[in-house]
């Protein structure tokens, strides 16, 4: 290596430095030698991890949905109320287990860039009226001020949506606002369009809540995977910290995205931009309802 400047202002003489670098030149390339060794090894691990959770969730998921279907059954036929109440409580871990194994298939798959949508046209109210009616029963049970869309307003529309991955990701924002709005709180759920043409739209997803919110630092690790902030609800009803992740990379493959805004103490508000193509069921007139895509429905 050689270097060479002014030895003083004057500039009237130059000073070349040489020096041998060898011995450093060959630690640096078995040094970047060894780093690429490891990053094959852990991208070795890491896709060996993700297949064995793969196939041991699809291992998993069949017994479970044996037990699910026989619990059901158990459920219908018994008539003493400890038994039924036995029986429901096994119920509800049985899908809380599914739920969780349903995430990490999810994950997998978008590790593994197996993550695909598939799209058919289904009306709004297949895909929004089937989470509010779960939504309903989390809200009762903490006596909590529910608020939605009036879903009759757009019932002459069809969306060309993944209607299974949409509202997976609707129950996932819906869940969180339960779970982390106090007894007697307020959650709203708001959609609005933003933009559209004769054959495409924009809409947007609000879900507001009144519950504990979240910290400034946790708001930068919010969409990573396993990520969950320590609060006063967090112990009570546990989760894997994968429900927002899947439900941005929702978002992301059909072409939106999902952004929050929170402050500790003074709630949370989601918000889901995404667009799709829509048409009008046969037989509408077109002129006298493309008004109300207009319009928020609340």
């Amino acid at each position: 290596m050689a270097q060479a400047y002014y030895l003083d202002s004057t500039q009237e003489d130059i000073v070349i430095v040489c020096k041998d670098i060898t011995d450093y030149y060959e630690a640096e390339r078995r040094q970047k030698k060894e780093l690429r060794k490891a990053l094959r090894e852990a991208r070795a691990a890491n896709l060996a991890k993700s297949e064995f959770l793969s196939n041991i969730s699809h291992e998993i998921r069949t017994p479970m949905n044996a037990i699910i279907g026989m619990t059901e059954l158990s459920i219908d036929d018994t008539k003493e109320p400890g038994t039924k109440e036995n029986l429901q409580n096994i119920m509800d871990s049985s899908n809380y287990l599914l739920s969780i194994i349903n995430d990490i298939l999810d994950m997998s798959r978008i590790e593994n860039s197996k993550f695909a949508l598939k799209y058919e046209w289904v009306s709004p109210e297949d895909v929004i009226r089937p989470c509010i009616e779960m939504a309903i029963p989390l809200m009762e049970k903490k006596h909590i001020h529910f608020t939605y869309p009036d879903i009759e307003q757009v019932r002459f529309f069809q969306y060309y949506v993944d209607p299974m991955k949409s509202k997976q990701m609707l129950m996932n924002l819906l869940n969180n606002a339960a779970k982390f709005t106090p007894e007697n709180g307020h959650v709203d759920l708001a959609i609005s369009n933003l933009k559209h043409d004769e054959n495409s739209a924009t809409d947007m997803i609000m879900i507001e809540d009144d519950g504990c919110g979240m910290s400034e630092g946790f708001m930068k690790k919010i969409f990573s995977p396993f990520a969950q902030e320590k609060n006063i609800y967090s112990d009570k009803t546990p989760g894997t910290g994968l429900g927002l992740t899947l439900a941005r990379q929702t978002a992301r493959a059909m072409g939106g995205d999902i952004t929050v805004k929170s402050k500790p103490g003074a709630g949370s508000k989601f918000f889901v931009v995404f667009p799709y193509k829509y048409r009008l069921k046969e037989g509408i007139d077109k002129k006298v309802n493309i008004i109300r895509m207009t319009k928020r429905f609340c």
